[in-house]
């Protein structure tokens, strides 16, 4: 098979993936096109980071980071006794915030439990700014005001929904070819 693909030197990484302790330390020796290829422990491809271990623990802190400037910013525009409504709070958060955490439906297949639990808190947070309810109130709760799913099961929904997508398309060129 030929691929009509040309990697750029300049942009290509190397990375050892493995949970064994002190081999990713190691470092390979790739030479692409008379060029050495240089080693990164978190290399990125196409918005996911990746680590050596394979945790996705980075990845989900800069999510959270990214997140978390724009819950305050939904804060912001609450305000303490007047402010933007609870249906404009939540549009803000479906529309800016939570297509953040979804980009990637399916690391929660990879990712650590405690990883997608921050992102759950996240969502709660913003469903809890939205609605002005007190820090007590239950997640289940909170949901079922907002109307909207947790966070695990949304990114079930989505990689269901693109496992179809993809299958889709793969029957399709089979017809054509």
């Amino acid at each position: 098979m030929h691929w009509r693909m040309k990697l750029s030197t300049a942009k290509t990484v190397c990375t050892i993936f493995t949970r064994l302790n002190g081999q990713g330390k190691r470092k390979l020796d790739i030479i692409l096109q008379g060029k050495r290829i240089k080693h990164d422990n978190k290399p990125k491809l196409l918005g996911l980071k990746f680590d050596k271990n394979l945790t996705f623990y980075d990845h989900i802190k800069e999510i959270n980071a990214r997140v978390d400037r724009r819950i305050n910013m939904m804060r912001s525009i609450r305000g303490k006794n007047w402010g933007a409504s609870p249906k404009l709070l939540l549009t803000t958060y479906k529309t800016l915030i939570r297509p953040i955490m979804e980009y990637i439906p399916f690391i929660k297949y990879i990712a650590s439990e405690t990883s997608m639990t921050t992102l759950e808190t996240r969502q709660r947070k913003a469903v809890k700014i939205a609605y002005r309810l007190p820090s007590s109130t239950a997640t289940k709760d909170c949901y079922k005001l907002a109307r909207i799913d947790s966070i695990k099961d949304r990114f079930e929904l989505l990689s269901t929904a693109l496992v179809q997508i993809i299958e889709c398309q793969l029957i399709v060129k089979k017809k054509k070819h």
